[in-house]
């Protein structure tokens, strides 16, 4: 383990939170560390080390290793794929169906006139055409 040595008033006793993981050593003086007038400590597994200007001493007693596990169930999980696959069938549907609109209209006469409209090039839109004045002649002959 490095360690770099500072010496300041951490500002506990005004009241103001500090973060736990972050030293705020703006106001404090470096004693040892890479740009200070100490190098910086070298501390491994049981090892003692004594701070500069007779502050003290540190020790190095063990590491932990701690584990972190998450574990998390979703039951709403199935439902949301399950709609998220019929949405992009749906959607699968709409581009790949062509959409037409089809006017149907007997004259008095008993003529039957049809226009049709498609979105975008329809090269089977004359014989859908076909198609549906066959069914509607024929219906109208039962």
């Amino acid at each position: 383990m490095t360690m770099n040595v500072y010496t300041g008033d951490l500002g506990l006793d005004d009241g103001i939170p500090r973060n736990v993981y972050a030293l705020d050593t703006t106001e404090m003086e470096l004693v040892a560390g890479r740009d200070g007038p100490n190098p910086p400590l070298l501390l491994e597994v049981g090892d003692v080390v004594q701070l500069p200007d007779n502050l003290g001493s540190v020790s190095f007693d063990g590491l932990l290793r701690f584990a972190s596990l998450d574990i998390a169930y979703n039951p709403g999980g199935i439902w949301v794929l399950a709609f998220s696959m019929l949405a992009l069938f749906a959607l699968m549907a709409s581009l790949l169906i062509p959409r037409r609109r089809v006017w149907v209209r007997q004259l008095e006469d008993g003529t039957i006139e049809l226009a049709a409209l498609a979105r975008g090039d329809d090269a089977k839109l004359d014989d859908f055409l076909l198609t549906v004045k066959t069914r509607i002649e024929n219906e109208i002959a039962k």
